[in-house]
């Protein structure tokens, strides 16, 4: 391995560890207080879910967790339709 492989490993373990710690002593929240969360929004928690996904999808971040996080929060059908950017017919 050259030494910019070295550095580009070093600095994605360094990154997972990070992150490792940070959810340790912060915590990660769990499917029930989420959907306490986001019970507070009443009639609006769909369309508050449709905008922190979009906003996800703008930064390199893994959208793939966050569909799957509206499955949990709204239930499987529910959730899909939160979480497609368009519907079908509109594509």
């Amino acid at each position: 391995m050259t030494r910019q492989q070295w550095a580009q490993l070093a600095g994605v373990v360094l990154l997972v560890a990070a992150l490792v710690i940070v959810s340790v002593s912060v915590g990660i929240p769990g499917v029930s207080r989420l959907r306490e969360d986001f019970a507070q929004f009443g009639v609006w928690a769909g369309v508050v879910y449709a905008g922190l996904y979009a906003a996800v999808s703008l930064a390199p971040l893994p959208a793939a967790v966050f569909t799957l996080g509206a499955g949990a929060l709204f239930g499987v059908t529910e959730g899909l339709s939160w979480s497609r950017p368009a519907p079908p017919s509109v594509r």
